[in-house]
């Protein structure tokens, strides 16, 4: 079986951290696809949460965790 995004044939359903899942996909892909997910949860937490003072700051690290977000998405290619 061939991935459905990219065409390798390196599926390995119980490999890798894979839990069975979209069987379809390559274990690349499949990570992928995963990390989409995570960018989007990110984008949304800090357009919801992201203001230095606002609920989700840490004490001892103001606003740390969304220059970090920020960061992590940029890598990824992502909006921010």
């Amino acid at each position: 079986m061939k991935c459905k995004w990219c065409g390798s044939y390196a599926i390995n359903h119980n490999s890798h951290g894979r839990d069975g899942s979209d069987g379809e996909l390559c274990d690349v892909c499949y990570w992928m696809k995963r990390a989409d997910i995570l960018r989007d949860a990110l984008e949304y937490a800090i357009e919801k949460y992201g203001s230095p003072g606002g609920p989700w700051n840490v004490p001892t690290d103001p606003g740390g965790w969304i220059d970090r977000a920020r960061s992590a998405i940029a890598k990824s290619g992502g909006k921010q």
